[in-house]
C-alpha cells in the first residue's frame, strides 16, 4: 500500500517539474507581517532568510502573497536552531480551506497537516514521527492538487492527504496565520527561500 502511495507521490512530482510555470520567490522584507499572538519572539530578516526567535508560545506571521487555492507548489528551506518543538507552521490554501505543514511538533518528532475535520497533525492520518536535529537545513516542498495535498522532505515522499469530502481549516492559535503564513513554537526557527509556482 505505502508502495504505490510513494510510487504516485513520485509521478506527480516528475510531472509537475516539466509541465509547471517557473518560481516565484518570496520577498520577507517586503512581504512578512508579524503578527500578535500574544508573546511574541522578535524576528529578523537577513535577506532571503527569515529568522524569528522563541515567543511564548508562538512568533511568527503572514506573507502579503496572494496564493491560487489550487494547482500550485510551495518549496522552502527550514531548520530549528535551538529548542524542541516545532519549527515549520506553514500555513497555506487549499481548495477545501487552509491547512497548516507542523513539523517537529508535540516535543520534536510529530508531523502532519492540522487540521482535517477538526483534528490536528497529531490525531488525523497525516501524521508521522521524524527527528529533526536542529542546525540541519531539510527541503520542504508542498503540492496542491484538487482534493490532493503532497508534502516532500529532502526531495522525499513524507506525507498526503485526500480532502475529498473533508474539511480544512487550522487550530484556533495558528488563526492569525491565514491564509499564508509561517510560525514556530517555543524555538529558534529559520525559513530560507521561500518560493511558489503555479501547476
Amino acid at each position: 500500500m505505502r508502495t504505490a502511495w510513494l510510487a504516485t507521490c513520485v509521478a506527480a512530482w516528475c510531472a509537475s517539474c516539466s509541465t509547471s510555470e517557473p518560481w516565484s520567490r518570496v520577498d520577507f522584507s517586503r512581504s512578512f507581517v508579524p503578527f500578535q499572538f500574544g508573546g511574541d519572539g522578535s524576528h529578523r530578516v537577513v535577506q532571503n532568510e527569515l529568522v524569528l526567535e522563541p515567543g511564548s508560545p508562538l512568533t511568527g506571521g503572514t506573507f502579503d502573497v496572494k496564493l491560487p487555492k489550487d494547482r500550485y507548489e510551495v518549496a522552502f528551506e527550514t531548520e530549528r536552531l535551538s529548542g524542541i518543538d516545532f519549527f515549520c507552521g506553514l500555513t497555506f490554501p487549499t481548495p477545501h480551506g487552509e491547512l497548516t505543514l507542523v513539523l517537529g511538533g508535540w516535543g520534536g518528532t510529530v508531523c502532519g497537516l492540522s487540521s482535517i475535520d477538526g483534528a490536528d497533525a497529531s490525531e488525523n492520518a497525516t501524521r508521522t514521527l521524524r527527528h529533526f536535529e536542529n542546525g540541519t537545513l531539510r527541503a520542504v516542498r508542498i503540492r496542491v492538487s484538487g482534493d490532493d495535498v503532497q508534502v516532500f522532505v529532502d526531495n522525499e515522499p513524507f506525507l498526503a492527504a485526500d480532502l475529498r469530502g473533508r474539511q480544512a481549516n487550522v487550530r484556533a492559535e495558528v488563526e492569525p496565520c491565514r491564509p499564508f503564513g509561517f510560525c514556530c513554537y517555543l524555538v529558534t526557527a529559520r525559513l530560507v527561500n521561500l518560493r511558489w509556482r503555479r501547476l
